[in-house]
């Protein structure tokens, strides 16, 4: 969320631009995060980091689509939209990394 107001209020990006450049600097410290801290995986990170793209290229792809129609088409504050998105892959993302990406 701060990086997205930061790109959107500092910068003065559009909500969509400033959700897809957060997201890639988010994602690339999540895998990380994940890995090492969170589900403490040791395996080597191929598998992983290929189950991980897919994820996050879903979760990316319904992050631009929420932005797009609820924020640009149908004006709800872009704040709302990403806290809303953020709100529905928290618990879906947790699961699907613990028993399906970094599953040893």
């Amino acid at each position: 969320m701060s990086l997205l107001i930061f790109f959107k209020q500092s910068i003065g990006m559009s909500p969509v631009a400033a959700v897809a450049v957060s997201q890639i600097i988010v994602i690339s410290i999540n895998f990380l995060l994940n890995k090492y801290w969170s589900f403490e995986s040791r395996q080597v990170p191929l598998k992983q980091l290929n189950r991980y793209l897919i994820l996050v290229l879903a979760n990316y792809s319904l992050s631009l689509l929420f932005m797009y129609v609820f924020h640009d088409l149908l004006a709800y504050d872009y704040r709302a939209v990403r806290f809303g998105t953020i709100l529905l892959f928290v618990t879906s993302n947790f699961l699907l990394y613990k028993y399906w990406v970094y599953k040893e």
